[in-house]
């Protein structure tokens, strides 16, 4: 999947809280065939999306198996500003 195509439904993630919803507003666009092989793997990969774009960072590390430094280290983030997006202070 290519990085604007993500973007895209990403941002439309984050703006609808409903799942179900968020995956039935598509239809069968053309980039379907780009991120799935099948209406089964397309529906499944929208709702992956949705529900990472509605988790908190401690439970994206604990999906992912990855520890705040692992983090830190992986994509050079000072540690405080993780710190800060777990606690909430920053987004």
């Amino acid at each position: 999947m290519k990085t604007k195509l993500f973007e895209k439904l990403w941002a439309d993630a984050l703006t609808q809280p409903n799942k179900e919803l968020y995956v039935a507003e598509y239809g069968y666009p053309d980039w379907f065939d780009e991120i799935g092989q099948g209406p089964d793997e397309i529906i499944e990969i929208l709702g992956n999306i949705h529900d990472v774009a509605h988790m908190d960072l401690r439970t994206m590390l604990k999906t992912a198996g990855l520890k705040q430094v692992d983090l830190c280290r992986r994509y050079g983030i000072p540690k405080r500003t993780v710190d800060d997006w777990i606690s909430g202070r920053n987004r």
